[in-house]
């Protein structure tokens, strides 16, 4: 099948990215029904992500780290935002691991 970059690499990326939102969350000390409201997940996603279940696994940079995990912090600020802040993450870190 006839795939773009972008569509071969965010396969991959965005459910790490999903999964490390989810543990930036659950860190700062929401309960995984929380997180699971927050980003229409079910509980047991919630789980599955934090107990690395679900989720790509993959290797990314420290900047990546802080790309997600302030991408977690503007989602609980601007939650009506989320899917704009969500994709603009995965883009972010996309370009950074292309680098």
């Amino acid at each position: 099948m006839l795939q773009t970059e972008c569509e071969k690499i965010t396969a991959k990326l965005s459910p790490y990215v999903r999964k490390e939102i989810v543990i930036c969350l659950c860190n700062k000390g929401m309960s995984g029904k929380e997180v699971a409201d927050l980003l229409e997940l079910t509980p047991a996603a919630v789980s599955q992500y934090k107990n690395a279940k679900r989720g790509s696994k993959l290797t990314v940079n420290k900047k990546c780290e802080k790309i997600i995990c302030g991408a977690a912090e503007e989602i609980l600020k601007n939650p009506d935002k989320k899917e704009k802040i969500f994709s603009q993450c995965v883009c972010s870190v996309c370009k950074e691991v292309k680098k």
